[in-house]
This record gives C-alpha cells, structure tokens and sequence, in this order.
C-alpha cells in the first residue's frame, strides 16, 4: 500500500483533524453546517457551493454530521 503523502501535514491538513476532534463548534460553523445539510438534501447547486468552501472546519464539521449519521443509520 502507497503513502497518502509525504512529509508533515499542512496547515490546513492539521485544522481538519483539530475540528474532528473539537467537542464544541461556533454558532456561525453550526449555521453554515446546517445550511449545507438543508440546501444539499434539495438544491444541486449546493455541491458546488460546497467545492468553494474554503473553511476547514465547515467541511469537516459536515463530514463529522454525515459520519455520525451514517452510524445512526
């Protein structure tokens, strides 16, 4: 099996994992997240407001939801 890269992580590589691990997350990601998750459940659109997101925590806040979603499920 290859390496997924090499080196040390990037700064924003770093920030994803932080997020996961954050008990707690501002209002403001809260909102965006859930505003993801309503406009992504009925506006195709919303992918591609999705692939501009340029906040680490908003995405993996999202990815966070979806995962514990899918162990719900």
């Amino acid at each position: 099996m290859g390496v997924l890269f090499s080196g040390q992580p990037t700064v924003e590589v770093r920030h994803i994992g932080e997020s996961l691990v954050m008990e707690e997350v501002s209002v403001e990601v809260r909102e965006k997240v859930l505003e993801y998750q309503r406009k992504l459940n009925f506006d195709d659109s919303a992918w591609d407001e999705l692939r501009a997101e340029k906040n680490p925590v908003v995405l993996a806040t999202l990815l966070w939801a979806w995962l514990e979603h899918l162990k719900v499920g």
